[in-house]
């Protein structure tokens, strides 16, 4: 009767250890380890995000002054390193500025879908009835 327990005890030892190998296996970070253009997005989007909130406190340029003296300047030239545009603005001011902008919109957009997609959940959580039959062709035109 004991070797019987036992052996239960190792097997039921052996599928948690299983199971956690499993789990170690299959974790999203590993997952996106091992597919290099997802680890080439996310570099891509921190280092994007890091230039953008950053910047500012780094490169203190003001993006909309002009000075017609440096009208099309090249890349490395009057102290601008990424040169100016037809109005003598510096590029890698505007680039930081629009960065930010460009998180705000996608921040505040990913929010108000977020609290509309909850509000509709709840809305549909009934489990039925006329409501989803209503509103299931607007939310499968959003996906």
């Amino acid at each position: 009767m004991e070797n019987k327990e036992v052996k239960r005890d190792l097997s039921e030892a052996s599928q948690q250890e299983m199971l956690l190998k499993e789990r170690k296996a299959n974790s999203a970070w590993r997952k996106l380890r091992r597919n290099k253009s997802a680890m080439f997005g996310l570099i891509l989007v921190v280092f994007v995000t890091l230039f953008s909130l950053v910047g500012p406190f780094i490169y203190r340029v003001d993006p909309a002054a002009m000075d017609f003296l440096k009208v099309n300047a090249k890349p490395g030239t009057l102290g601008l390193p990424l040169g100016a545009d037809n109005l003598g603005r510096d590029l890698l001011a505007r680039l930081i500025h629009g960065g930010r902008v460009s998180l705000i919109v996608a921040v505040g957009g990913m929010a108000v879908w977020g609290v509309v997609g909850i509000l509709a959940g709840l809305n549909l959580w009934d489990g039925g009835g006329e409501r989803n039959k209503n509103i299931k062709p607007g939310v499968d035109g959003m996906v």
